[in-house]
């Protein structure tokens, strides 16, 4: 597990990209579920804000999700 301070500007799906190599599958979700209250900070985090990346799961938050059909109301 990694831990990572943060600095001015700092994106949290910026720095899962960074860390991971993308933000697909939930990946942005599970850490935020790693890491309580991180979600009240908005999107461009405070300076020294201390991330805890877990090695990626087998398994996240996307696989455990059921499919939405896309219904359109126009055309």
């Amino acid at each position: 597990m990694a831990k990572y301070t943060t600095k001015m500007f700092d994106r949290l799906d910026k720095l899962c990209e960074d860390r991971y190599g993308d933000t697909q599958n939930g990946i942005v979700e599970y850490i935020i579920e790693c890491n309580p209250g991180l979600e009240k900070h908005g999107l461009l985090l405070p300076v020294g804000v201390v991330i805890e990346f877990p090695n990626r799961p087998k398994t996240t938050i996307a696989d455990k999700t059921p499919v939405v059909t896309l219904v359109r109301l126009w055309d």
